[in-house]
Order: structure tokens, then sequence, then C-alpha cells
């Protein structure tokens, strides 16, 4: 093929060169124009009688092709000239605290609530418009698995109650588990010109708050409708639901400072451990988790990951002991309840861990003197005690009306 091009591009340069006959004529009009018209082929042809040359087949092949060249960018629209009408799509989705959130706050034995802002969670969105048209969203879908409250271990008494003006309200009377689930709309106008990138925010808390309560664990799925009924699919999503009022003092982690020892005093791990199962059980699904939820199961899981005993702390950062369960113990008991205070001491509820130190000093002291009683001295308590094996430990008992009773391991 690009053999037989190269020889027509010769022949056409030695025609353009050849020189004309002296004296020849111009031709007129008429004459130009029966030219023009025996270069196409099918008038050729029909001077010819009909018979078509291979140089006029050639000819009308090429003629539609030609027009077929010149009309299809015409009824073809351009493709790089992008979509019409808006073509949005979701640039970025994160999970950020919003703050400045207008709230009403009841304080006890206030008669009117007083106006304060509060901070919470807020997803927020960035949208492209690739299209040619705005895009138009109307409607944001909160599709709810799961809204559980934590327990509130610590806990507290007399709490103020707010509530805050969330874009997105999660009612607190409502339960919300896998086999009742909750779907939230909020009605919006938010409009994405036509080839940019725009974002908002859409804050989601509870309908009520305390501040002595523990955070909400909300598990949803996010969508958002355009005007002409195409839904753009955010994912799932695992936030806390709090609100933490600007003049309030108290953290909205509950967990924010505490140790472990503080935790065991309080007989409070086991209500952790509870939390932490719960933080772990949402934070094992897919799909985005809030900065709050990520610190507060870290924090869980800290505090109640091989916690000691209440016997393992020492009395010096312990010195009221902590209650034997069911008021049972390991070397004696009592219908008034045992205090643990460590390993090898236990005394009765109505005496501190300092006293049950002081009488096995006393005791390691007359046993070296071989005295069988001894008189325990504290101040201006004066005990007459005597003291009996159980075991490997000794219990002691006062013999008069204090019914102190210890029980040690010498």
């Amino acid at each position: 093929m690009s053999r037989h091009s190269g020889r027509a591009r010769k022949g056409t340069a030695r025609s353009k060169s050849k020189p004309q006959p002296q004296g020849a004529a111009t031709p007129s009009p008429q004459q130009s124009h029966t030219n023009i018209l025996h270069r196409l082929p099918v008038v050729r042809a029909l001077f010819r009688g009909g018979e078509w040359s291979r140089a006029d087949t050639l000819t009308a092949i090429g003629i539609p092709v030609a027009i077929a060249a010149i009309i299809t960018p015409i009824l073809v629209p351009n493709s790089q000239s992008g979509p019409s009408g808006p073509n949005l799509k979701v640039e970025e989705v994160e999970i950020a605290q919003a703050s400045s959130i207008d709230a009403s706050v009841q304080i006890p034995g206030e008669t009117a609530p007083q106006s304060e802002k509060d901070t919470g969670s807020a997803i927020d969105i960035t949208l492209r418009n690739s299209g040619n048209a705005p895009a138009l969203i109307v409607n944001a879908v909160f599709s709810f698995a799961r809204a559980t409250q934590l327990d509130s271990c610590p806990g507290g008494a007399g709490a103020a109650e707010s509530s805050a003006e969330y874009d997105v309200k999660v009612p607190t009377a409502k339960p919300v588990a896998a086999n009742h689930p909750l779907v939230l709309r909020r009605d919006m106008r938010f409009i994405v010109d036509a080839n940019s990138i725009d974002r908002f925010r859409i804050s989601v808390g509870p309908d009520r708050y305390s501040s002595a309560s523990w955070p909400w664990i909300y598990q949803f799925n996010l969508s958002l409708v355009q005007d002409d009924g195409q839904n753009l699919n955010l994912g799932p999503m695992s936030i806390l639901g709090y609100s933490q009022t600007s003049a309030g003092s108290q953290s909205w982690d509950p967990l924010r400072g505490l140790t472990q020892t503080q935790l065991v005093l309080a007989q409070q791990v086991p209500c952790v451990t509870r939390d932490a199962a719960e933080l772990s059980q949402a934070i094992a699904k897919p799909g985005l988790h809030s900065p709050e939820f990520q610190t507060m199961y870290n924090e869980a899981k800290q505090l109640t990951a091989n916690a000691p005993s209440c016997s393992q702390i020492p009395i010096a950062q312990n010195p009221n002991g902590c209650p034997a369960p069911s008021g049972t113990s390991t070397f004696f008991s009592d219908p008034r309840g045992v205090t643990i205070c460590g390993d090898t001491l236990e005394v009765v509820s109505s005496y501190n861990c300092n006293t049950v130190e002081d009488i096995m000093k006393e005791y390691e002291e007359a046993k070296a003197s071989r005295v069988v009683s001894m008189t325990f001295t504290s101040g201006l308590l004066v005990l007459p005690m005597r003291c009996l094996p159980a075991g490997r430990a000794e219990v002691c008992r006062s013999t008069d009306t204090q019914d102190l009773v210890v029980g040690f391991i010498p």
C-alpha cells in the first residue's frame, strides 16, 4: 500500500511541471463545469456507456468515506468534553470534632436552662463534581445498626442535663440493634458547582446527655441522596456519641487520667472490662472509626489488661483494703465482712489495713518472747489479743468488747 502511494505522488509532481502548449485557449466556465463532471466516476461511466474503470471504482469508494469523516465529528459529541450534567464523586471522608454547637444545659437546682456551646463528633465530607452542571445533595441518610451506651463505671450523681443542636440527633430512649435498626434522615440543600470541589460537615450526637453519663457507641452506614435520585454511599462508620460543654470541667473521656490502681480500688475493673469488650467488638467492624473511639478503646484496653487484684496493691496506696467477695476470706470469716489488705493480710471490715500491720509486728515481737497473749496498743486504743493458728496463718482476736479480728501469715 505504501508503494502505490509513492508512485501516485511522483506522477502528480510531474503533471504539475508539464509546460502548457503555446497559444492554448483558456477554458470557458461551461467547459470547466463539464470537466469537473467528467471527473466524477458515475459521469465518466455514463459517457463510456456504463463501463467502470478501476480508477472510477476507487474514487467512488473514497467519496462516502471522505463525507463520513467530515460529518462524524459534527454528529458525535467529543467524549473529552466531559459528561453532560453533574458527575458527583466522594473525594474524602473523615470523622472529626465539631465545636461551638448550640446547646441548652439544665443545672440541678436552677429553674431556667443555660445556653452553652458543646463539642461533639461530626462527619467531614469532601465531594468532587467533574460534570458540566451543578450537583445538588438533598438528603443524608444514616442507617444505624447499633446505638449502645457504655456503662457509667465510676458514675456520678446530680449531674447536669444538656441538649445540643446536632445536625442528627440520635434518640436515647429508643433501643437500636441489628434486629431493631434505626434510619435517620437529614434534609439539606448542598450544591457542588460544576467542575469543582466542596465540603461540608454533619454533626451527630444524643438528643439528651448527662455529664455523669458515659458516651454512646454509634455504628451506621451513611449515604447522600442527590436531587435526581442517585445515591452516594460513604460506607460504614463507628463513632462515639458524646457531648462536652465549653464551660464544663469534665472531659468527654471518663477514662482519661485513670490508673489501674484507682480502678481496682474503686472496684470498677469488671465494669470497664465490659466497656472494653463493647468497644473492641465495634472497632473490629470495617469502616471509619472516630479518633475519640480509638482513644477510648486504647485506654480501656490498657486499664483492664493484666490489672492487679486488690490484694496486690500495697497498703500505703490502699489503707482501706478491699472487701472480700461475699464476706468470705482465706483466714477467717465474720458476719460483719472481711477486708483484704494483701495476699497475706486480712482484717475484720470495721478496721483498716494499718491496724493489721501493727498487730502483725507486735505478734512477731511476742512470738520471739514466747508470749501466747499480747496487748495491742495504738494511740488511745489498748486491746488484749489472743492468737491461734489457722493452718499456715495466725488469727488474732481481741478478748474484750472491741471485736477486732485479724488474720495473717507470719
